[in-house]
């Protein structure tokens, strides 16, 4: 078995290409790990939730949809919002995350088209979230 620092970097890969929506620079993942070991308790996801998305990657986003929605301070959503923080700070991924001009037509369709895709990722995320044993956080 691996251990937790080759863990952190295989997941760093993973949840920035998945923050991203493409292959992150090489040093975004050993980035990522080093901000794990610094804020988060350096251990590789073990939380159910995070180690089946970590696991089987094509859970990640119901997953993450349904963290947003019923858990969103879960160990999952905390280690996407560090991936999100990692590849924002990188100057190769920065202009992913700058506004850019577009019709006001093909806005609307884009947004149309997110927002369907968001329901269909929460609509299977949820029983698929509770199957694996999540909570729903309680407010404080």
């Amino acid at each position: 078995m691996p251990d937790a620092p080759d863990q952190l970097i295989a997941e760093g890969r993973l949840l920035t290409r998945y923050v991203l929506g493409r292959t992150p620079p090489d040093d975004a993942a050993s980035r990522y790990a080093a901000a794990v070991r610094a804020r988060l308790d350096s251990k590789p996801l073990h939380d159910p939730i995070g180690a089946a998305a970590v696991r089987r990657p094509l859970m990640l986003p119901l997953l993450d949809a349904a963290c947003g929605v019923v858990a969103p301070s879960s160990p999952l959503r905390a280690r996407l919002l560090v991936a999100a923080a990692v590849t924002e700070t990188l100057p190769q991924c920065a202009h992913e995350y700058l506004p850019r001009p577009m019709p006001r037509a093909t806005l609307l369709l884009s947004l149309l088209a997110a927002g369907t895709t968001a329901a269909l990722k929460l609509v299977v995320g949820l029983p698929l979230y509770f199957l694996l044993g999540g909570r729903r956080d309680r407010p404080a």
